[in-house]
């Protein structure tokens, strides 16, 4: 990367170790980047509780507050992780981060151990800043995953269950009640989707799941009316050929640059880091390529570790070429991973988005950003308020290490 990296290692309290493959990752409304994990069972009664630390001033890399449990460790529902006999890497989301748009607090959302899911805002009138956590109701059978975003205003939760998949939102902007309160609005599974992980991703401007299972389904929300014409249905996405060999436990990331171009990536079986992109995400039933390895062994680089990924996005400006008069500015999707061999190399693999031209993206080689202090288990990454991408690296040696771009905009 142009400009290079930054670094500086962000220590939990002496004693508090956090969940492996845990992290999340949010942007207050002055810009601050806030950063959430939890804390593992250590047998004194604060098992599961939600640490966050966050930056002191918008742009500064190494002013950071502090690692502190929300409202004190015993005020926490429990958020014990993994349920028996699941994986911890490669685990779908249990603890995620948004923004009200319309308050301009944080919110969480996080799924405890018996699957019910939990959330908690910003309060500023409190003495802690946070309000007491509060249940959402469960869909039908244990929640294993859920992602939020706003749409018109209005957050939005999807919830997995591994057999469907149900959404919730909020009845009228920066406030409750809950439109399911009582119950999940289920959005029925394609014919042939009937087994496996499921995972979703809700992003501003392109509001939309992505269903994992025997193949890709994708559906889109197109309103909020409380019934299944919110959605406008199920359309085949990506097959998954016995070349790139994705696994279920392996959930992709997605990502959306703006409305017209989607992108769907994952670290496959060989440690290829693998993707399908350049789709018109409004258009139903659109086509799909394959997915193809972007970077990694078949390209003759790094092999990578199987789930362990995050994306970001960033755009840059690029000059006029000798005798122009405009410049262009650049779309990339930045992917984040980790080469298998150590698990602590943290590499860039910068994916450029052309916009204008469907169906195309142009992978660049991985780059080294920097190494962790111990194995990493998760990688969350946010936007500074100057455009500079910050990356968060959870480590196997009770540690939270993190990067910073040392100029907005750089991308080779």
């Amino acid at each position: 990367m142009a400009n290079g990296w930054g670094g500086y290692a962000l220590a939990p309290p002496a004693g508090v170790t956090f969940v492996p493959g845990v992290l999340a990752v949010g942007s207050n409304a002055d810009g601050r980047l806030e950063v959430f994990a939890i804390q593992a069972a250590d047998g004194s009664g604060t098992d599961g509780s939600v640490w966050h630390n966050w930056q002191l001033t918008p742009t500064d890399g190494t002013g950071w507050a502090g690692w502190v449990a929300i409202n004190g460790a015993n005020a926490n529902p429990g958020f014990s992780y993994p349920p028996a006999g699941v994986s911890t890497l490669g685990f779908p989301k249990r603890l995620v981060v948004a923004l009200n748009d319309k308050t301009g607090l944080l919110e969480v959302f996080a799924i405890d151990s018996d699957g019910n899911p939990w959330h908690i805002w910003q309060d500023p009138s409190t003495g802690t800043g946070w309000s007491p956590w509060n249940t959402m109701q469960p869909p039908s059978g244990p929640a294993i995953s859920l992602d939020v975003a706003s749409y018109s205003g209005q957050l939005i939760v999807v919830y997995f269950t591994g057999t469907g998949q149900f959404y919730d939102y909020q009845m009228t902007p920066a406030s409750g009640p809950w439109a399911a309160q009582d119950r999940g609005q289920a959005l029925e599974i394609p014919s042939g989707q009937t087994s496996g992980f499921y995972w979703g991703t809700l992003t501003a401007g392109a509001v939309g799941t992505i269903l994992v299972a025997n193949d890709f389904s994708v559906n889109k929300l197109v309103g909020l009316s409380g019934s299944l014409s919110d959605w406008a249905g199920w359309s085949p996405g990506p097959t998954v050929t016995a070349a790139v060999g994705l696994g279920s436990l392996c959930p992709p990331s997605v990502a959306y640059p703006d409305e017209e171009w989607t992108a769907i990536l994952d670290v496959d079986v060989y440690g290829n880091l693998a993707g399908v992109g350049g789709q018109n995400f409004i258009a139903p039933n659109q086509s799909w390529p394959n997915f193809t390895a972007y970077a990694g062994p078949a390209e003759e680089q790094t092999q990578f570790q199987d789930g362990v990924l995050a994306v970001g996005s960033l755009k840059s400006y690029q000059p006029p070429s000798s005798g122009g008069y405009l410049g262009n500015i650049m779309q990339y999707l930045m992917a984040f991973v980790v080469d298998s061999a150590t698990q602590r190399n943290v590499f860039n693999v910068p994916i450029l988005c052309d916009d204008y031209n469907q169906g195309s993206q142009q992978p660049f080689a991985p780059a080294l950003i920097g190494t962790s202090g111990g194995a990493v288990s998760a990688i969350a990454v946010g936007t500074n308020k100057d455009g500079r991408l910050e990356v968060f690296a959870l480590e196997g040696a009770n540690q939270c290490s993190h990067w910073w771009q040392n100029a907005a905009g750089t991308a080779p």
